[in-house]
């Protein structure tokens, strides 16, 4: 008899996948049926900071400054990345309102995510 058991990821190991590097501990989480892997809205902020400098190569501020969050979030599909891992408490949706407002008004990912309209 097979039990799933409840692992949380710690933004680090998204990072390091999303950027090719140190993959095989992520690779074998996700790929073990046994494992139910768990982000947090802090996970998700993090992943955001470094998701904006990974697919477009600039510091976020930088993009920030040019006022191309959005344009950056169009790439890498972080809402079908993120959208495969369970929630802590009620998030799960998080993802894609995150990703509306970061492009609709050019925020990084702290200011998002701390708006209550989350």
């Amino acid at each position: 008899m097979c039990m799933s058991s409840s692992i949380f990821l710690d933004s680090s190991l998204l990072i390091e996948y999303r950027k090719g590097a140190q993959t095989e501990l992520f690779e074998a989480i996700i790929a073990d049926l046994n494992w139910q892997p768990y982000i947090s809205q802090t996970v998700a902020s993090e992943y955001f900071f470094f998701h904006l400098a990974i697919f477009s190569g600039k510091a976020p501020l930088t993009i920030k400054s040019n006022n191309d969050i959005g344009h950056v979030l169009a790439s890498g599909a972080p809402e079908d990345f993120l959208m495969q891992f369970n929630w802590l408490r009620n998030f799960k949706n998080m993802p894609v309102q995150a990703i509306q407002f970061m492009g609709k008004y050019n925020l990084l990912p702290k200011r998002c995510l701390d708006c209550q309209y989350l």
